[in-house]
Order: C-alpha cells, then structure tokens, then sequence
C-alpha cells in the first residue's frame, strides 16, 4: 500500500495500524509529485493508495501481491525520490532498532516526543518507533520552530525529547531560540546529515546550561535508521564526531581493496554491520518477494577515519569527489572549509572535473566571492578559476531537511559548467 502522509495525527494512526495488521506501506513523501508518484504505481502496482491530506483511500489491484514474509516495510532513499529504488526493511530491522535507540536514549514509558519530522523520513519514523517501543507519549504537530505556536505546545504538554535534522538548529541558532523555556525538556537528538563542528558545541554548551543531553546521532535508510551516537557528555570533547556503534552493531573502515583499516585517523569507507541493516533494495513489484541480500552488512559508501579512542569521523562521500587540474578534491569537505572560516554561512556545493559551483545562501556579512576563491585556494588548493560563487535566497532542500544537490546540479547545467 502507498501511503502519502505528513505529520498529523491520523496519519500516524494509519501507518501504525497498517503495520499491526501486516500490511506493507510504501511511505511517500507529501512533497512527491504526481507524475513520480505515477510512475512508481506503474512499477509497483500497490493494492492501494492512502493520502493522508486528502483523507482519501483508493483501492487498485485485488491481486494479492507475492511477498517475502519478512517485508514490513519500504522506504525510498534519500537521494532517489521519485526513483523506483526503495529500501527493503523487514520487522527485524524494525525490531532491533528501535530497541537500541532507545536503550542509548534511555527512553522510558515517561517520556513524550514531539513528533516533528515527516513520516516519510526514515529519521522520522526512528522516533516514533524507539518511542512506541518504550510505550511512551508522541507529541504531533505540524508547527515549525519558527512559530510561537510551536514552544507553546511544547510547554503545555510537557515534551520531554525533540529531534532535528542540522537545518533545524541552525534555524534555531540563526534566530536565537535558545531562550524560550521548555523546563520538561531532557533530550534533544540530531541526525540527517552533518552538524558543523561550530553549530554542534552551540547545542551542546546551550543543553548543558539547562541540564538537557544532546546526542548527535548518525544513519542511513539503509540500516532503518540508526548506526552510531555519539553519547552527550562528549559531545564538546568530540566536535564533530558521530561516535559509535549503536548497541548491538559495530563499525570498521575498509580500503579500497576491502582490507581493514586500523589505524588511528587513516580514512577509510565506513562499514556497518548489525541487525538493523535492510534487506536489500526493491525496483519493482517483483523485488518484494527477494529475501536477505545483504546478510547485515551495510558498505555505506560513507568515507570516516576513527581517532586513538575509538570515535568516528565522516570525511566525505565517496561519490562526492571532483578532479580539477589533477587533482581530488572532496566537495563534502570545501562546504566544511567554506562554513569552518565563515559560520554563520550557509553554503553547498555541487561539481565536476570542469569546475565547482559554491551556492550560498543570501544574507548580510556574506563574504566577498573573491574572499572565498582566495581562502579556497590557500586552505584547500583549489583553483580559484575553477569556483563559481553564486547568491541564492535559499539552499534547495527536501523534505527531510537535507540539502537537494539534484536541484543545484541543474543550477550548474544552467551556468554552464
């Protein structure tokens, strides 16, 4: 069943009732559009489609689709919405999961969660899971930080935990939020994507103050949700890091060549091994009936390096390497360069082996362009010829809060690179 939900009440009810009664959601995002959403019901032929806004069920093929008894559960990744590629999970994955996050959280029957991330979001769905588990209480609301509306809520209700991707705190930091009183609040959770080092010790040094742990957390679709957590009490001792395994995984680094990585910051892609890893991908109806392809082994294609105490590092993506002038550069890693020289930036990048273009958000005490060439080219080798700089009013993001490189690949297309 394909199933459009947001973060309302009643979807949330839907999805859970669709999972207790054995049926398999397909969760798409309320952002889809119509023609994407088309051509994965022609992939997948589903039994049914459920919009959560419209409040609309309708019913499509009464042949019963042949699937694997495991399958709980499909996701798109992050990167292919509106692809027919969507991540297997079963009830295991599921299962494990949700017991580890909460175990490290250490959730509790008394907690409440306020439930602000789209269920579409695998991130999303960690939160409501880990805190299902533990019979806990979930807050739903489709309020943004940004209203007062929002930490009213929080505070009548007591929210004891809230969860955001980095976007969200630096929506936080840039508009200096830290000041509303939630007094309930005890845990505030970060995944989604990378947290600069400089935003990371804002939340941490901000939580410590009032007695609220702060976890940095870090994951992919492809392992339901969580692999490592970096614990709180060293969250100032360890900027930027994403910790460790969860409980019950672990992590090694691997070269090129497949052969273990064990020295103290040698980097290395990051493989994950555990129960929470999914069964593999689906592309089509037929897929559903696959069993295990990866036997609880996730090559993340993630590259990390881990320091003399045994925390990890993410260095970049693998994918996300350009070739200029002969030499590698990580684009992951010129947005680090750009937002650790300039913090309040806000900055992405996309590339090839012609050129780089660096896309920065619009605001006052922006550096100048050739601030940025002539820093790049000092700190990071970069041909300053090879960066086009331009101005948005705002970074292209999904839903779930990351950056959409697939929307600043055609600005580049655009500019001609």
């Amino acid at each position: 069943i394909f199933f459009t939900g947001g973060r309302r009440a009643a979807d949330l009810a839907i999805y859970l009732g669709l999972l207790r009664m054995g049926h398999v959601p397909l969760m798409l995002p309320e952002t889809l559009g119509q023609e994407q959403k088309r051509q994965l019901v022609k992939r997948y032929q589903p039994n049914g489609l459920i919009d959560g806004r419209q409040k609309n069920i309708r019913m499509l093929h009464s042949e019963k689709v042949r699937m694997h008894p495991d399958l709980a559960l499909l996701l798109l990744t992050s990167g292919s919405t509106g692809s027919p590629k969507a991540v297997r999970l079963s009830c295991r994955n599921l299962q494990s999961n949700a017991e580890s996050i909460a175990e490290y959280l250490e959730i509790t029957a008394a907690d409440r969660a306020v439930t602000m991330l789209p269920l579409s979001y695998t991130y999303g769905l960690s939160v409501i899971h880990s805190h299902v588990y533990r019979g806990a209480c979930l807050l739903v609301t489709e309020r943004s930080i940004l209203e007062q509306q929002f930490w009213e809520f929080l505070q009548t209700a007591g929210a004891t935990a809230l969860s955001g991707v980095p976007y969200t705190y630096e929506l936080f930091h840039r508009f200096h939020l830290e000041d509303i009183p939630v007094p309930s609040l005890r845990t505030v959770t970060q995944a989604g994507g990378h947290l600069p080092e400089e935003l990371q010790r804002y939340m941490a040094e901000w939580t410590r103050k009032r007695g609220i742990r702060f976890y940095v957390m870090y994951g992919q679709t492809e392992a339901t949700a969580r692999m490592a957590y970096l614990p709180w009490e060293k969250c100032l001792e360890k900027p930027g890091s994403i910790g460790r395994a969860i409980p019950g995984g672990t992590m090694e680094l691997a070269d090129e060549t497949g052969a273990p990585v064990t020295g103290a910051d040698q980097e290395g892609e990051l493989v994950y091994h555990g129960p929470n890893v999914s069964m593999g991908y689906a592309e089509n109806r037929e897929d559903l009936q696959l069993g295990d392809c990866r036997h609880q082994t996730l090559h993340t294609g993630d590259l990390a390096r881990r320091d003399r105490d045994g925390y990890c590092y993410i260095t970049g993506r693998r994918a996300r390497f350009v070739k200029l002038f002969g030499k590698r550069i990580s684009l992951d890693q010129v947005e680090q360069l750009v937002t650790g020289r300039w913090p309040e930036v806000s900055c992405a990048c996309v590339g090839d082996d012609t050129g780089i273009l660096l896309c920065m958000e619009q605001k006052a005490g922006n550096p100048a362009p050739e601030a940025v060439r002539n820093f790049l080219e000092k700190e990071g080798g970069i041909p300053g010829k090879a960066v086009i700089l331009r101005t948005l009013e705002e970074i292209p993001r999904r839903e779930n809060g990351k950056t959409d490189y697939p929307q600043l690949k055609a600005l580049q297309a655009e500019a001609g690179m």
